[in-house]
């Protein structure tokens, strides 16, 4: 069985869009649209670097570490603190995980309120915390 970790930097670089043609193909309105903090967006620059791990027949396992980072600086502090979920939401995973919730009930617990939703649509300079945690911050803590 082989398992693949690939650099939060991999994969092709997000093409910018203008205004004119995303307004005209898109069917969603903007007000449903999702709001990301683009200071916390992590740019794709095709990071070739990757861990494979084989898991053999006898239980064994092989690491094959690519470690050559594209185009980025894996060891650059600013970005690596960027990158990092804010206290109060590793302390409430962490809360979850010790009550013996799965990835499935964290997931719901984060879901938001229609009403919590129609704040953050009138006020579009908002993020919730709730849009910077996803599976791998979860994981990491268990």
């Amino acid at each position: 069985m082989k398992y693949r970790f690939i650099c939060n930097h991999g994969g092709k670089p997000r093409k910018a869009s203008s205004a004119s043609s995303s307004s005209s193909s898109s069917s969603i309105s903007p007000s449903k649209k999702r709001k990301r903090d683009p200071s916390k967006m992590i740019p794709k620059v095709d990071c070739p670097a990757k861990i494979d791990l084989y898991k053999y027949s006898d239980d064994s396992y092989e690491a094959v570490y690519y470690w050559y980072h594209h185009n980025h600086d894996p060891t650059n502090s600013e970005s690596i603190i960027a990158s990092r979920l804010p206290e109060e939401a590793r302390k409430w995973i962490i809360e979850r995980v010790d009550k013996n919730m799965d990835w499935e009930a964290i997931q719901n617990a984060l879901r938001l309120t229609r009403k919590e939703r129609d704040y953050l649509d009138n006020n579009p300079n908002l993020l919730p915390v709730s849009e910077l945690i996803h599976y791998k911050d979860v994981q990491n803590l268990i």
